[in-house]
């Protein structure tokens, strides 16, 4: 399950 941790970084990442 490593897809919910890449989106959580892209979410982040955005985030900023």
């Amino acid at each position: 399950m490593q897809i919910k941790l890449l989106c959580c970084i892209r979410c982040r990442k955005a985030n900023e």
